[in-house]
């Protein structure tokens, strides 16, 4: 689900190169009122700012399917303490982490 109709292009080309048509949908709309419509997913992945990631939380864990990921990025990796602590304070684990330069993603699921 991507709010920004600029960049459903890409996400549309993300999927071609990637091969993953068969099982992955790109929709146009705000995540939090779309998703819990197409919910469960086995995986969500978010590449959205950390205030939003933390306002999203409650809706990736209504929306996520038991036994499901969430890919989080576009995150700061100075925001990475503050994001650890808030994903492990609401409920979630993360699994993995990664950072590249300034930003920082986690593959989380719930504890």
């Amino acid at each position: 689900v991507e709010m920004d109709a600029a960049a459903i292009g890409n996400a549309e080309e993300n999927v071609v190169r990637n091969d993953v048509g068969d099982c992955v949908t790109v929709i146009e709309g705000d995540a939090s009122l779309i998703l819990p419509l197409v919910a469960p997913a086995d995986v969500i992945i978010a590449n959205i700012i950390s205030s939003v990631l933390i306002d999203l939380l409650p809706v990736l864990d209504a929306g996520l399917a038991g036994g499901g990921h969430a890919i989080l990025s576009g995150m700061l990796f100075a925001e990475r303490d503050m994001m650890t602590r808030t994903l492990s304070d609401s409920g979630w684990r993360i699994v993995a982490d990664d950072h590249e330069d300034a930003w920082w993603s986690a593959t989380i699921v719930r504890r």
